[in-house]
């Protein structure tokens, strides 16, 4: 009984003094794990930190106070965000991909194409906002972190040339570049993964 009171306020004491990093910690688990990207990763982090607190603190009797809490506490993010992707995932099986929303589209997509596809996802209506956001976050997921930042940036978030070029911090040319190769990058995997599911 000692232990487990020992145990319950280490870890209540290193979670107070630590939770910016641990915060922190968390949010580059949820990007890494592809569960979240920009302020939804935050809100992500912040979720699963306060799952992470209440679990750890009601299985306290668990923790060797012997050892450093991060690890153990970490380890229970990591399952946390686990769930978490087999839920998206879950969600994923029951909500359309991009593809199955244009089965009419047979052809290849040509950049514009694509570019307007997505642009349609970044309207004001907040309620197909919502719905089509399992989609493009389906199709983003295509490319790598940084070809899904710029194509949200300029797509999703509707910033040009000058506004791409300083968020990113690059000149307006280099913006441009990148913009066009992330999404020429976007559309050949497409075609991979149409052609991999015979479509």
């Amino acid at each position: 009984m000692q232990d487990s009171i020992e145990s319950y306020a280490q870890l209540k004491s290193y979670i107070a003094q630590e939770v910016a990093t641990l915060r922190d910690s968390i949010r580059l688990y949820v990007i890494k794990s592809r569960l979240a990207f920009g302020d939804d990763a935050v809100r992500v982090a912040d979720d699963v930190l306060n799952d992470l607190v209440r679990e750890a603190l009601n299985h306290a009797d668990r923790f060797d106070p012997s050892r450093p809490p991060k690890a153990w506490l970490l380890g229970i993010a990591v399952n946390l965000i686990r769930r978490k992707q087999a839920k998206q995932i879950a969600q994923n099986q029951r909500e359309p991909l991009i593809r199955d929303l244009y089965p009419q589209t047979q052809q290849d997509m040509s950049e514009g194409d694509l570019f307007d596809r997505l642009s349609q996802y970044a309207g004001d209506d907040p309620e197909r906002e919502l719905e089509s956001e399992e989609a493009v976050h389906n199709l983003l997921s295509l490319v790598s972190e940084n070809d899904q930042e710029v194509i949200r940036l300029a797509i999703l978030d509707d910033l040009n040339g000058d506004a791409l070029a300083k968020r990113l911090q690059i000149s307006a040319g280099a913006a441009r570049v990148r913009l066009h190769r992330a999404l020429n990058r976007l559309r050949i995997a497409r075609q991979a993964q149409q052609k991999g599911d015979g479509s």
